[in-house]
Parts: C-alpha cells; sequence; structure tokens
C-alpha cells in the first residue's frame, strides 16, 4: 500500500488525516488495524500509521483492552507494569512516573500528551495525573515512548513521552457511566457520553471525580487533606466539507492532594485549579495534509507548605498558549516528510513574592523524513530548533518585601536569550518475517523550569536558634541537553502466540537541572546571631545512565495471557551539588536513589463473561533523602529495602449492559514505595453501565 494510502486511512494523535474512499478527515480505526495485523498500530512516529514493529522509537502500547483487563483506575497505575517505567506513589492522590530512572518528587522529564496537547505544568514543570481531564474509559491506546524525543515531540521529552489517545465522536460511541466504592472512604463516579448531531457534527461529554481518606504514613508535620478530584471535559467535532475537519474542545479539573514538593520532600496540601481551551482546522489539500492547532492552559496551584517555622503559602499562576502549523506529505511511493512551526508563549506569577509575572516565548521549526529505502529497511530523521526568550511582564520581579541582600537577581539578569536543537535518527531493518532490529540516537533539550528560573522565596527566622533561609532560582540556568543511544532487538514467537523485546541503551545528561545547585551563608544577616542561608536552584553537574530491558509476553490456549519483563538501570553522577545545615537542603543523588533493578510478572483470564489479572512486581533496595532530627531538618540518605507490590482485578459481565468488578492496588499494604511514606492497599468495587 503507498505512503498516500496510508495517510488517507487515519490519523496520529496530533494529526488527523483523511479517508480514501470518502475523501474527509477520520481517526484512526486502532482496534480494527489492530486486529488485521495481529500488533497495535501507531501514528505518534510521523504521523502516519504504523505497526509498532515498523517504528525505530522504543514504545510500548497499552490498548482499551489492557487498560480494562488491568482494573487500574488511574493513568499511572496501567503504566506500572511496563518495562522501562518507574512508578512510584507516594500518597492516595500523588504518583510520580519516570521512564529508566531519575524519578524524584515533581519529576520534569517526562512529557505527558492528551490527543497531541501538552498536560504537564510549567511551574515546576510536572505532571500532575490526577489534572489530565480523562476517564479511563474513553481512552482508545496509551503509547509510551522511551528516550529523548524532543526533535519530534517538543521541550520535557528528554525521558520519554506518554501519549494518551482518547475517542473521537465522529467515529467512535461511547455511552457509559461507572461507580466505584472502596476503603479509605473512597469513592468515584465517572462517565463518558458522546452523540451524533448529525452526519457532519459530534460531541463527547466526559465527567468524573472521587473523594477519599490519605491512609499513607506520612510525617507528623503534614498538614493532612482529604484527596479529591473534580473534571470535566466537552470536545466537539464538526465535518466542515469533504476534506476539512475542525475541533473545538474545552476542559476544567480541581484536584486536591497530600504532596511531597521538590526533592526536599517538603510536605503541603496542594490544591491545582487546571483548565484549557483548544480548536484545530485540519485540511488535506493538493499540497499535504494540513492542520493548525491552537490551545490555552491556565493552572493555579495552592501550596499550604508544611515549614519547620510553621505553615507557608505559596500560589502559583500559570498558563501557557500554544499556536503550531504543520504540513505532511509524501514523495514518490516511499518518502513521508512533515514540516511543522510552533509558537508557544508561558507566564508565571509566584505569589506573594512576584508583583509581575515571568514570561518566556520559544519560537520553534522541525522538520522530519521517513524513509522506506526497501521491503525490509526503514529509516527515519528528525530536527527541532527552538529559539527561547525569557523575561519579566512590566515591573519588578523580584519582592519589595526582601531585605535588601537576599537575592543576588534584578531585572536585568531574567533577561535572557538562548537557541537550542534537538534531532533523532533511527533505524528499523526486518531481519526476517519474525526478527526486527531497531537503533537510534538522539539529542535532546530540557528547558528549565520557571521554579529553576525564578522562584524567589523567604522563609523568615522566627526564633533565636533558627536561620532565615531563602529558595532562590537562578535565571542563568541552563538547558540541560541529554545524548542516547539505543540498539532493540524483538522476535515473535508463534509458539506461544507471543512476543520477545529487548533494548540496551546508554545515556548522557549535561548539566543537570535541580532544586538544589549550591548554598551560601551570611552570618548575622538579620542581626541577633541570625544568619541568612540561601539554597539556590539550577544547574548540578552531568550524571550517565545505561541499562538493560527484557520483555517476554504470549498466550497459553485461548482464555489465558501471561507476561514477564525485566529493567536493569545503572546511574552515575558526576554532581557538585552541595549538602549543608540549610532547611530542607537536598543534596540530589539520582546513583543512590536509584531503583537498579525491577521485575513485573502478570497473569490474565479472560472469556465470554469473566476478565482477571494479577499483576507482580518487586523492586530493588534503594535509598532516599529523610530530614534528621537537627534544628534545620538537614537531608540524609536512608535505606529503603526491596518491596514487592501487587495488583489484581476481576471483572464479571452480568449482562451486555452492566458489568462488575473487584480490583486492588498495593495489595500487600505498608509498601514502602518511597522513603516519603508507606503506601496502603486500596481494594474497590465498580459497576459499569453501557447504554
Amino acid at each position: 500500500m503507498s505512503v498516500k494510502k496510508w495517510l488517507l486511512m487515519g490519523a496520529s494523535s496530533a494529526i488527523c488525516i483523511l479517508p480514501i474512499s470518502e475523501g474527509f478527515a477520520q481517526s484512526v480505526d486502532y482496534k480494527g488495524l489492530e486486529s488485521l495485523y495481529g500488533e497495535p498500530i501507531t501514528t505518534s512516529a510521523n504521523g502516519s500509521p504504523q505497526r509498532q514493529s515498523e517504528v525505530f522509537l522504543n514504545m510500548e502500547i497499552l490498548t482499551a483492552e489492557d487498560i480494562e483487563r488491568s482494573g487500574a483506575r488511574s493513568i499511572p497505575e496501567a503504566l506500572r507494569f511496563l518495562p522501562g517505567l518507574n512508578v512510584t506513589q507516594k500518597t492516595f492522590g500523588q504518583t510520580e512516573v519516570s521512564i529508566r530512572g531519575y524519578n524524584q518528587n515533581n519529576a520534569e522529564r517526562i512529557l505527558v500528551l492528551l490527543n497531541g496537547r501538552q498536560v504537564y505544568t510549567d511551574f515546576f514543570g510536572q505532571v500532575v495525573w490526577d489534572n489530565i481531564p480523562v476517564e479511563i474509559s474513553e481512552i482508545k491506546q496509551i503509547e509510551v515512548v522511551k528516550g529523548p524525543n524532543t526533535a519530534l515531540f517538543g521541550f520535557n521529552a528528554v525521558s520519554g513521552v506518554v501519549n494518551i489517545i482518547t475517542i473521537n465522536p465522529l467515529y467512535d460511541t461511547a455511552k457509559t457511566v461507572e461507580f466505584r466504592v472502596g476503603n479509605n472512604e473512597f469513592a468515584e463516579v465517572s462517565g463518558v457520553f458522546s452523540h451524533r448531531i448529525n452526519d457532519k457534527v459530534a460531541f463527547k461529554v466526559s465527567a468524573g471525580g472521587y473523594r477519599a481518606s490519605d491512609p499513607h504514613d506520612n510525617v507528623e508535620r503534614v498538614v493532612l487533606s482529604d484527596p479529591s478530584r473534580l473534571s470535566f471535559s466537552f470536545d466537539l467535532w464538526a465535518q466542515i466539507n469533504s476534506y476539512i475537519q475542525a475541533e473545538f474542545e474545552v476542559t476544567k479539573n480541581r484536584n486536591q492532594r497530600n504532596d511531597f514538593i521538590i526533592a526536599s520532600s517538603t510536605n503541603a496540601n496542594t490544591t491545582y485549579d487546571t483548565g484549557s481551551i483548544r480548536g484545530r482546522v485540519i485540511a488535506d489539500t493538493s499540497l499535504g495534509l494540513w492542520e493548525v492547532d491552537v490551545y490555552h492552559n491556565q493552572t493555579r496551584s495552592d501550596l499550604e507548605l508544611a515549614l519547620i517555622t510553621g505553615v507557608g503559602r505559596l500560589y502559583s499562576d500559570n498558563s501557557i498558549t500554544v499556536a503550531k502549523i504543520s504540513n505532511t506529505f509524501n514523495f514518490k511511493r516511499d518518502h513521508i516528510f512533515r514540516v511543522s512551526g510552533e509558537y508557544r508563549n508561558a507566564s508565571n506569577i509566584f505569589e506573594p513574592v512576584d508583583n509581575e509575572d515571568l514570561v518566556y516565548d520559544i519560537w520553534s521549526g522541525s522538520g522530519l523524513w521517513d524513509w522506506r529505502v526497501n521491503d525490509k529497511l526503514r529509516t527515519s530523521v528528525s530536527a527541532r530548533f527552538d529559539s527561547f526568550t525569557l523575561g519579566v511582564d512590566g515591573g519588578e520581579h523580584l519582592s519589595t518585601l526582601f531585605p535588601a541582600g537576599v537575592t543576588p537577581y534584578t531585572n536585568d539578569d531574567f533577561s535572557q536569550r538562548r537557541e537550542e536543537y534537538s534531532y533523532n535518527i533511527g533505524a528499523v531493518y526486518a531481519l526476517t518475517p519474525q526478527d526486527t532490529l531497531r537503533a537510534s540516537v538522539s539529542r535532546g533539550a530540557d528547558l528549565p523550569s520557571f521554579t529553576e528560573f525564578g522562584l524567589q522565596f523567604l522563609t523568615a527566622p522566627t526564633a533565636a536558634n533558627l536561620d532565615g533561609a531563602a529558595n532562590l532560582g537562578d535565571p542563568e540556568t541552563e538547558t540541560s541537553i541529554v545524548h542516547n543511544f539505543e540498539i532493540g532487538y524483538d522476535r515473535k514467537i508463534e509458539d506461544i502466540n507471543g512476543l520477545f523485546r529487548s533494548a540496551i541503551f546508554y545515556q548522557y545528561n549535561d548539566e543537570m537541572q535541580s532544586f538544589s545547585s549550591r548554598f551560601s551563608r551570611t552570618d548575622n544577616f538579620f542581626g541577633a546571631g541570625l544568619n541568612l542561608d540561601r539554597e539556590f536552584l539550577g544547574n548540578i553537574g552531568d550524571s550517565e545512565m545505561y541499562g538493560l530491558e527484557l520483555s517476554l509476553e504470549g498466550q497459553y490456549k485461548e482464555h489465558w495471557n501471561w507476561g514477564v519483563n525485566y529493567t536493569f538501570v545503572e546511574i552515575n553522577d558526576n554532581l557538585r551539588n552541595q549538602q549543608s545545615s540549610f532547611p530542607y537542603s537536598t543534596a540530589t543523588e539520582y546513583e543512590e536513589s536509584n531503583i537498579e533493578h525491577i521485575i513485573n510478572t502478570r497473569i490474565g483470564y479472560h472469556d465470554d463473561k469473566w476478565r482477571a489479572g494479577l499483576f507482580l512486581q518487586y523492586r530493588a533496595p534503594s535509598k532516599g533523602l529523610v530530614p534528621d532530627q537537627t534544628v534545620n531538618q538537614k537531608l540524609v540518605q536512608e535505606d529503603i529495602s526491596g518491596q514487592f507490590v501487587a495488583n489484581m482485578n476481576v471483572a464479571y459481565d452480568i449482562s451486555d449492559t452492566v458489568s462488575w468488578s473487584v480490583s486492588g492496588t498495593s495489595l500487600f499494604g505498608d509498601t514502602q514505595q518511597s522513603i516519603d511514606a508507606e503506601v496502603d492497599a486500596t481494594i474497590w468495587s465498580s459497576l459499569k453501565f453501557k447504554f
């Protein structure tokens, strides 16, 4: 089949493609194509549908059926048992996800997209998973791309990308309501409704929310709250004519949780209010497939920090506006090209310490060339160039409440310009119909977050034996550059109707960023013998990582499926950050805190009425930072023993429209997935109605 026909069959998560039979834009029928070709289909690599085995990227794909059989009620739990991922639950509402190491609180190295729209927050550069306005029952598939991919996806994609793809109401039907009730006072309801108004207009509405008590064994100084979530999304699609399709989307979300903030593990009761608005137009023309995509995200973060001097408040108003245009076209039979341009404007204000917004603008250009050399070999080259400008919007960025000398920065220091480039080069080669070899090299760019650029936070002394402390973002923080080299091998095994996958990789991180880069002390700054300790955010040095992934999955007879995977990651730090008596001092140690070995196993059963799954994970021993017993709560390393995490799900279809299930996570209870807290077991029962 020609590339043009592929382009006319379906769409990527960010690009809708036009079917040749009808001549208008349509989403990919992922389930139909998977059934046809016997493996998952993706469109993220080059904008056209590809078999997973044809993609040079190291990619894992979770289908809707995979997610349903797992019984997961959250996206992180659905991702937990994939090779190469470290999913660490801290509290009921806080779960951190990393790809190939470097997991920490508010991890900023992973890019999460919802149908191509960024959903991470530029405040910390973090992903708050409960802020994502999506319900589990509307997800068609989740694609996890490992390794630096900023040339393909943009900033923050330095450890990988999680691309969440939901149903399109023009071509998919969903009318479901689900109720969940469990221990820890957990109660949740969610629903998805899609409707075709006529042949040209359709919409989808999804909404959900939960409330629970937080059972986790947090340290005493946490300001506890009952975690909760409310989410709403409205998505309207219109067929303008035979060749043009348009989308309008609005979302709103409110999420409250108990947080462990940054590497310091400072506790907080945090409330997030988020919203977005989006418009897209897709047109098939004689010059190729064009897409124009504009969206705006707004996030209000209210952090009630549990400090050793009392409760401190920090607010962040963060907004980002993105405008993108792209053109995907083919040349002759075997070449696909994509050219795109992007503009993004982001602003953030920290209250009460800022008087004006800190703002950045980025102009980007990128290109991709995908070449099917022959029936066995396919290559891909992509490159991206970003021009970045940082500044203060209007007035003084620094607080006038600060005593002179607390911060060394002026407005002029926040006027920064820089240019960055990134690339992804890869090839996939079919050794035989059963054996596939892939190789890639990439350069990614990790832009500092607003916190690392511009946080100016002062904790004044309140007692004669307690020094003052200031957390100071450094506007000259450099962009972290990540180089990655990888080789992978897959083999289909017909005897077990299964697949063996393997990958070895090496990564070098230049000028990593952290919440703590250097410290300074000014004696008797406040008088009466009280000193000022200053912690500067910014670059902390270099780190290298290498590792191995192995996985094997198959089926037994008709109703059973199973899988096992193993991930090894070794991290070697060359960091220059320091530890001191500074409050919440955070000498980042990726090498010590890394979990070197993670083993996952699963077994599942399904027939016409029943579905069941048992999942088990082993996490090797590691270390974490905890406050010592000194006045200033200096952080020190403590051991975390090896842990087992078990999840399960059993579901029964009472009728064609009603199903019942019982599910659970961390079934062993008191599981110490991190140094911050022990995770209690959560068990719930669900009723799902389809209309």
